[in-house]
C-alpha cells in the first residue's frame, strides 16, 4: 500500500512539475523602497486613467504597484500620458528623475521589443511631466500591459531605467514603478462618433474637393484632428500641434485626407484632449 501512495506522489508530482505557469509580465523584486521619502508616482493620467496616490504605496516591501486600473487605446491614435513625481526632499533634493513609459504592443509579456518604449524623458525636475506618443499601426489588438517609471537619474549615479531593473541598479531602484492595463482597439465604434458638436464649422458641406474648418481658441491650445469613414475606421490624421488664441481656420484637401468616394465621413476634433464630432458629406 505504501508502494502505491508513493508511485501515486511521484506521479502527480511529475504531473505538476509538467505544467506550464502562465506566462506573466515580470515583477520588479529588487525595487526595495529605502524611506517613504524616495521618488514616487502620484498621479498618472492617461485617456479615462486619472490615479492619485502616494509616492511609495507599498513600504517598506517594494516600489512596484499593479494598479488594476485599465484603459482602452486606439491602434493610429495619439494620446497625451501626464505623470506627477516627487524628489527625496530630504537627502536628494537636487536629483532629477528620469521617465519612462512601455506598452508591451505585441503581447509578448515583454517590454523590451523596438518600439515599446513610447516615453523616455530624462533629468525631469519633480513635477509633473507630460509627453504624446502614438500607437502604431503594427501593435497587436486586445488587452496587454503598460507599464511606467519615474527614477533617480545617473547623476546621481544611478542606472538608467528599465522595464524589469535587470541589471538591478547597483544602488538600488530609487523610485516606483506602477502598471496599467490597456485594450489596443484597431477601429472605434460608430456609435461613439454620431454626437454632434458646435465647437467648429465644416464647409462646404456637402464637400466636393476641399474641406475648411473653422474654430475659435480662447487660448493656445493643442489641436488635432482624425477623420472616419461610416464604419468607424480612421482613414486620416493630424497630430497635436500648439496653435495660438483667436479666430482659426484650417484647409484640407479632400484628395489628401484619402477620401476617394462619396458618401459621409466624421470629422473628430480634439482640442487639449477634449473631443468634438461632425458629420460631412462628400459628393
Amino acid at each position: 500500500m505504501k508502494k502505491i501512495t508513493k508511485i501515486i506522489f511521484l506521479l502527480t508530482f511529475a504531473l505538476a512539475s509538467s505544467i506550464t505557469a502562465p506566462a506573466q509580465w515580470c515583477i520588479v523584486t529588487t525595487a526595495i523602497p529605502y524611506s517613504t521619502d524616495m521618488p514616487g508616482i502620484t498621479n498618472v493620467t492617461l485617456n479615462t486613467i486619472n490615479r492619485t496616490s502616494l509616492p511609495i504605496e507599498n513600504y517598506p516591501n517594494n516600489s512596484y504597484v499593479n494598479t488594476g486600473m485599465s484603459t482602452t487605446l486606439q491602434v493610429g491614435q495619439t494620446y497625451t500620458i501626464s505623470i506627477t513625481h516627487t524628489r527625496d526632499a530630504i537627502n536628494f533634493p537636487t536629483c532629477p528623475n528620469h521617465i519612462r513609459v512601455w506598452i508591451d504592443y505585441n503581447h509578448d509579456y515583454s517590454f523590451d521589443d523596438p518600439g515599446e518604449t513610447v516615453v523616455a524623458l530624462n533629468y525631469q525636475p519633480y513635477g509633473t511631466s507630460t509627453a504624446s506618443f502614438t500607437v502604431p499601426a503594427t501593435a497587436t489588438a486586445g488587452s496587454t500591459r503598460v507599464r511606467i517609471t519615474a527614477k533617480m537619474s545617473d547623476q546621481c549615479g544611478h542606472s538608467i531605467p528599465t522595464p524589469c531593473d535587470n541589471p538591478p541598479d547597483p544602488l538600488g531602484y530609487h523610485g516606483e514603478i506602477e502598471d496599467y492595463d490597456v485594450i489596443l482597439t484597431s477601429s472605434v465604434s460608430i456609435n461613439d462618433l454620431t454626437a454632434s458638436q458646435n465647437n467648429f464649422i465644416l464647409s462646404p458641406n456637402p464637400a466636393t474637393t476641399d474641406l475648411t474648418v473653422d474654430f475659435n481658441l480662447e487660448k493656445p491650445s493643442q489641436v488635432a484632428f482624425n477623420i472616419y469613414d461610416v464604419i468607424g475606421k480612421r482613414i486620416y490624421f493630424v497630430s497635436p500641434a500648439t496653435k495660438s488664441s483667436g479666430t482659426q481656420k484650417i484647409s484640407l484637401k479632400l484628395s489628401d485626407m484619402n477620401i476617394t468616394e462619396s458618401g459621409v465621413y466624421l470629422f473628430e476634433m480634439i482640442l487639449n484632449d477634449k473631443k468634438s464630432i461632425q458629420k460631412f458629406i462628400v459628393k
